[in-house]
């Protein structure tokens, strides 16, 4: 089935294309897994746990914009969750912190 599909882009003159495409996606996936290393190394196993969604719903509503896509009902309230849970998230973080910082000023 590979051979076929080079010998039509052979065949169509769209093989140096389709090989800039391949080349450009792999380098832009290597870019964004080593920032997700970054970022990993930076934050708490939970913190990233928390973000990898609302990275993805971003990303899920950027593309869906740039590509005139519409956004079902079922679609938006996922996105809507996902991010609705990182702030909370984020909140209940800073007043864990706040009370921590607290208990640490009282002692």
């Amino acid at each position: 089935e590979v051979l076929p599909a080079m010998q039509a882009l052979v065949a169509t003159g769209r093989l140096g294309s389709f090989a800039f495409d391949m080349l450009a996606s792999s380098i832009a996936f290597f870019f964004y897994q080593f920032v997700q290393l970054l970022v990993m190394s930076k934050l708490s196993p939970l913190a990233f746990s928390v973000l990898t969604p609302i990275v993805k719903a971003f990303m899920i509503v950027t593309l869906t914009l740039c590509y005139g896509d519409r956004i079902s009902v079922i679609s938006a309230s996922g996105i809507a969750l996902s991010v609705g849970g990182g702030y909370l998230f984020t909140r209940a973080k800073s007043v864990q912190k706040k009370a921590e910082d607290t208990v640490k000023k009282s002692t």
